[in-house]
């Protein structure tokens, strides 16, 4: 059956995606034909897990031993399908750099693809009803500090309380975050800036709430008493040095395109990626600071004040982005729906 298919589909077919549609076709015809991809019993697999499954297991963990283990196969298991995967491409897909196994130039391309194909074969071969109540699923979510406290921490809750077996693996957001999500590395990216220029076709942004600044200042600042009395202009405030927030996303923040419209700027007397660090430096000093009104709950209200932007509606929109060819699975439908609500306590569908 594979050598049929083969012939029939793979002449025109480039180089990578050849051998990654020819692997893609050897574990759809032994799950067709009940058989396993090995050609050796084992009752712990899953019967998707297959040529593929392997390939990317040694590509993450590095070595044949702890690919065998997160994979549940024997090490020998393993060793015979990578021999069968060397054979198939032609390439020695991975070479030794120490104790830790390297992909080759040819296995780094087939391993990304390898991940679509076993995603989307997951997708097909689960039921498509889920269960979130049940068993214990695991999502890998990308979410940079402000979202870990402005969401983060709500939808723990609620999904515990929905089934205390599920879990969430948060990954630190950065340059790398769209490129983990179109590789299946991570299944939902929090996200910021909808004009991001590395944003393609393939990403799906779903708005989640909007949000805006307030102002934060040392409870010993000058200004504390105009501030608390709602008394402070524009000109006062941009007369002190700010604190800023850098991100890795390019182009000013919302604050500072607000300020260039109006032909202003401030002076940043420092500026860091936390908003956690940012709260602490300024205590004791007379530096201001501009934080999205949801992590109020992080300022310190014996050591800060909180009070109004001298600053017409200073709003922007934040995001939940998946991959596209992901979109319908039940999972992630479930999920993106469960952050939804914790994002708008005031959504009238319950979850679960």
């Amino acid at each position: 059956m594979r050598a049929y298919l083969g012939k029939c589909l793979l002449p025109d077919a480039p180089h990578v995606r050849r051998m990654v549609l020819y692997l893609g076709l050897c574990l759809l015809s032994n799950i067709i034909m009940g058989g396993e991809i090995m050609n050796q019993p084992n009752t712990r697999r899953k019967p998707e897990i297959g040529l593929l499954a392997v390939l990317v297991a040694i590509a993450d963990t590095g070595t044949v031993s702890a690919a065998a283990d997160q994979l549940s196969l024997s090490q020998p298991a393993v060793s015979h399908a990578l021999r069968r995967l060397r054979d198939i491409t032609g390439d020695r897909l991975f070479e030794r750099s120490g104790r830790i196994m390297v992909p080759t130039v040819c296995a780094a391309s087939l391993v990304e693809q390898a991940r679509r194909v076993i995603d989307e074969a997951n997708v097909i071969l689960r039921a498509q009803t889920f269960d979130p109540r049940t068993g214990a699923p695991v999502w890998r979510i990308s979410a940079p500090e402000y979202a870990l406290w402005a969401f983060g921490i709500p939808l723990l809750r609620a999904l515990r309380a929905i089934n205390p077996a599920a879990r969430v693996n948060f990954a630190c957001a950065g340059p790398h975050t769209i490129d983990d999500l179109l590789a299946s590395r991570i299944d939902l990216a929090f996200w910021g800036d909808p004009r991001d220029p590395r944003l393609g076709s393939q990403i799906v942004l779903s708005e989640l709430c909007r949000e805006h600044y307030i102002g934060v200042m040392c409870r010993s600042h000058p200004l504390a008493a105009r501030s608390a009395a709602n008394e402070l202009d524009l000109e006062t405030w941009l007369a002190w040095d700010h604190v800023m927030l850098t991100t890795q996303t390019p182009g000013r923040s919302i604050i500072d395109r607000t300020l260039m419209a109006l032909g202003r700027s401030r002076s940043i007397g420092m500026a860091s990626s936390s908003h956690r660090l940012n709260l602490e430096c300024i205590k004791g000093s007379t530096w201001l600071l501009a934080l999205p009104s949801r992590l109020m709950p992080v300022v310190d209200p014996d050591a800060h004040i909180t009070f109004t932007l001298p600053l017409d509606s200073i709003g922007y929109p934040y995001f939940l982005m998946h991959h596209r060819h992901r979109g319908n699975d039940p999972a992630l439908v479930f999920m993106r729906k469960l952050i939804g609500e914790v994002c708008d306590p005031t959504a009238a569908s319950q979850v679960g």
